[in-house]
């Protein structure tokens, strides 16, 4: 499996829908940040999507264990969405599957 694709199926586990204008990104953006338990409801959400799934390279990725990625990857990916650091051109950039940017895989290994 391609990073890419990982990065796109790490934005749908996020809760973000497959296709959106910036407004409705803007929108997204705006709501988790004003609503800890929204926030909190897309981060379960997510990690249930990630349970079961084969989650090794991305935990090597993610610097942690299998078990705990979902939780770590899920959780990341809410922050960098509500504190700006995955825009909205990120977000277009990982659903066309195009090669993960270094500000992207930052934000997958919590150094961004």
């Amino acid at each position: 499996m391609k990073i890419a694709k990982w990065m796109a199926g790490l934005a749908a586990l996020a809760m973000l829908p497959g296709c959106m204008t910036e407004r409705e990104y803007a929108a997204y953006q705006t709501a988790f940040e004003g609503s800890p338990k929204l926030r909190q409801e897309a981060i379960k959400r997510c990690i249930a999507r990630g349970k079961g799934k084969d989650m090794k390279l991305l935990s090597m990725l993610a610097n942690t264990t299998p078990e705990k990625t979902p939780v770590v990857i899920c959780t990341r990916i809410m922050n960098a969405v509500v504190d700006g650091k995955l825009t909205y051109d990120d977000y277009l950039s990982i659903m066309r599957y195009e090669t993960p940017s270094p500000k992207q895989i930052k934000i997958i290994q919590g150094r961004l």
